[in-house]
């Protein structure tokens, strides 16, 4: 199985290195969640940081809200499953603030901004943020009709 995991995670890279090659950077999109997780499961720290930071670099020169979502995703990911961390708390806080204030991000890649907010959510409950923690909470409630069991 580490095999396989392993012919995956380089298949990942050449695909990784030829997106930069190509006008459109969507890409990037399709290929960047999954090969963080096979990171992820190979424990790779370092590459995944080092993945993440390339990520961010070529979103933020392009302004992609798309990929800004998926990169703040992965890295509060990173966060809460490794304890390593390539954003801060603040600067999670600020992105949040960013994408619950403004349009831009309405109608973006659900699946990444929902991934983020429930990550945030624990980031909040592991500082003791407990206020932005229930707002959070809230908010995922009415997105997914959730109710307190009693």
């Amino acid at each position: 199985m580490n095999n396989k995991i392993t012919i995956a995670i380089k298949v990942g890279e050449i695909a990784w290195k030829m997106c930069f090659n190509l006008p459109s950077h969507k890409s990037f999109l399709e290929i960047i969640p999954l090969q963080f997780l096979l990171l992820m499961k190979m424990q790779r720290i370092d590459e995944i940081k080092k993945l993440l930071t390339q990520f961010y670099s070529i979103v933020s020169r392009h302004h992609d809200k798309n990929g800004l979502v998926w990169f703040y995703a992965l890295a509060t990911d990173l966060i809460l499953d490794t304890c390593h961390s390539i954003v801060t708390y603040d600067e999670c806080f600020k992105f949040f603030l960013d994408i619950t204030s403004s349009t831009i991000y309405e109608g973006r890649n659900e699946e990444a901004s929902m991934r983020f907010k429930a990550n945030f959510w624990l980031m909040c409950i592991r500082n003791d943020k407990i206020e932005c923690s229930d707002g959070l909470m809230d908010m995922m409630c009415k997105k997914f009709k959730l109710h307190a069991h009693s």
